[in-house]
């Protein structure tokens, strides 16, 4: 409702054609779970306005693409897989005449309902997800080849672009196309690179309903090792996913899965409470496949109580099911379900003409599932010779990519080590005068007072000799470190040489300079570094010269100032501060 009444205050303000259209798809695509009929609405609004009512009959494709790319979405909602497919072709036919600068529909969906990662905005991204959109309605509809060419065609834009979370989804789907094979090995290889790439954090939707559909698989997987207690786990897992994102699809499948776990660990009540769970969420949704599962498997359920008659009359209605939506599959298991009961009743015909159409259907299943085994065979072997190619290619470039890095690298640490004192991290003396140059030609011209500060290590030599060069190089790293958290950010701090610093100190008062070097003897006064558990401790002196608006006193003669002051602080004793006075 937020997001919705969100596009609607967009819409009112937007006087751009193209972002106007655009906000129609978004609404239209953050309605269809809720309000398909609305959702239906605002799409051929769109596509009105983009094909010609916008733009003086010039086509604003970015917003057809979008417009058949959600339409294909509203028909694979109501499961009419064939005009989803349709609708998804016409838009990779638009994808061709778009910009490539232009933000692709996924990203501007992502920006109103978090539904899939915002990272990418070019034109490849809708590409990537078309590709994919139709390898996934291929595979509902069984063309099982034609589903893989598309996914293949999807992962090597996805590797050519580094786009690891569409890799992540592409290995998922694919490891769904050997689980509808049978295949469960190759299902398990692709569910294992999938959940690799798969992010630790699972931040958005889009992630935790992939996460879900990732566990959905694998307890299949583990089903076909004969694994019941790890298929339970990820059932459960996937259970517990789908219902927090309030997925009914999802639901409706694992709870069938659970019913099957339950059944093989023989807890009939616990399986049969399951399917029926299943079958009344499928019912209310209108989900035939799942409820097909279901009225069968409780069937077959209520046949060992024994309860012949109502064991009947479930796998026959879910048998009728089957035949109605072309369900070879799902015939073929009621077949073989009603084959079995009506031998325990004796009713040998009937058994054996449901045991024929059975092995009829198993057999066409079967010499159709082999031939896509081998067309899923023939599209990987060609995709991956162009992917070899791409990959190749592609080495190379990022090999020249990684070598102008290194170039680049190089050149920035030699910059750093040309301006870096590499004890200390301060800066240099050569550049701390280059930068201080600068400053003080700025407060000329603005006409600002500035200090500088040189400041030595009290006592330095004796620290050296008694401690060793190590103490005295950490007392120098120490010194450093507090005076730059003494300081303000605007002060500039370098290493002048040996144990002496200098400092900057820009706008600033006579007090306000005395100010801070008081806080900076401080500081370092209570220092304490530890040496085979003898406390060393350190002071340091400081001169501070001010140079006044408009004086323009040359930065070499305010330093010659500012150490003539430190000469007059260690002679006063050190661990104190003396302003230079002519």
């Amino acid at each position: 409702m937020v997001v919705t009444l969100q596009i609607q205050d967009a819409l009112k303000q937007s006087t751009n054609p193209a972002h106007t259209i655009d906000l129609l798809n978004v609404w239209a695509a953050n309605l269809r779970h809720t309000d398909l009929a609305q959702a239906w609405k605002l799409n051929y609004q769109a596509e009105h306005h983009a094909r010609n009512g916008m733009f003086a009959h010039t086509p604003y494709y970015q917003g057809l693409v979008e417009c058949w790319y959600w339409r294909g979405k509203f028909y694979s909602v109501h499961k009419k897989y064939a005009d989803a497919l349709g609708c998804f072709y016409k838009a990779i036919e638009y994808c061709d005449y778009v910009d490539d600068a232009l933000l692709s529909f996924e990203n501007q969906a992502a920006c109103y309902y978090q539904d899939a990662p915002d990272q990418f905005i070019e034109n490849w991204v809708d590409k990537l997800a078309l590709h994919n959109i139709l390898g996934v309605t291929l595979a509902l509809q069984s063309q099982l080849d034609a589903a893989l060419e598309h996914y293949l065609i999807a992962e090597e834009i996805a590797i050519m672009h580094q786009n690891e979370w569409m890799q992540t989804i592409l290995n998922s789907n694919i490891a769904y196309l050997y689980r509808v094979l049978e295949q469960p090995i190759e299902a398990e290889n692709y569910l294992q690179r999938a959940f690799q790439r798969l992010p630790e954090a699972l931040e958005t939707q889009a992630q935790k309903r992939l996460y879900a559909t990732m566990l959905d698989n694998t307890c299949w997987v583990a089903l076909e090792h004969g694994q019941l207690y790890d298929a339970l786990i990820y059932a459960n897992a996937s259970l517990e996913l789908y219902q927090a994102l309030n997925w009914s699809q999802g639901i409706v499948e694992v709870l069938n899965i659970l019913g099957v776990v339950y059944q093989r660990f023989d807890q009939a009540e616990r399986a049969m409470a399951e399917f029926e769970a299943s079958f009344e969420l499928a019912q209310r949704l209108g989900f035939q496949e799942d409820m097909i599962f279901s009225l069968i498997q409780r069937g077959m359920l209520v046949a060992t109580q024994p309860d012949y008659t109502q064991a009947l009359t479930l796998i026959h209605a879910g048998l009728a099911l089957a035949l109605d939506t072309d369900d070879l599959s799902q015939q073929a298991l009621a077949h073989k379900a009603l084959a079995d009961v009506y031998e325990q009743t004796n009713a040998c015909a009937e058994a054996l003409y449901h045991f024929k159409h059975y092995h009829q259907i198993r057999e066409n299943l079967f010499n159709e599932r082999s031939d896509q085994r081998l067309r899923l065979l023939q599209v990987t072997h060609q995709v991956l010779q162009a992917q070899h190619q791409v990959r190749f290619y592609y080495q190379k470039t990022q090999e020249l990519v990684a070598e102008m890095q290194e170039r680049d690298r190089q050149r920035i640490e030699l910059e750093r080590l040309a301006t870096i004192d590499s004890l200390t991290g301060l800066y240099n003396r050569r550049h701390f005068l280059g930068l201080a140059q600068s400053l003080l030609e700025q407060a000329w011209q603005a006409g600002n007072a500035l200090a500088i500060l040189l400041f030595d290590i009290d006592h330095f030599k004796q620290i050296n000799d008694r401690h060793g060069h190590h103490i005295g190089d950490q007392m120098l790293q120490l010194v450093a470190t507090t005076a730059q958290a003494a300081l303000r950010q605007s002060d500039l701090l370098g290493r002048y040489g040996g144990e002496e610093f200098v400092v900057m100190l820009t706008r600033v008062s006579n007090a306000e300079a005395l100010l801070v070097a008081e806080r900076l003897r401080s500081a370092i006064e209570q220092l304490i570094l530890t040496d085979n558990q003898q406390s060393v401790t350190t002071s340091i002196s400081v001169g501070l010269t001010l140079s006044y608006p408009h004086a323009e006193i040359p930065l070499e003669r305010l330093i010659q100032q500012a150490d003539h002051a430190l000469y007059q602080a260690k002679a006063a004793g050190r661990n104190n501060v003396q302003i230079y006075s002519a």
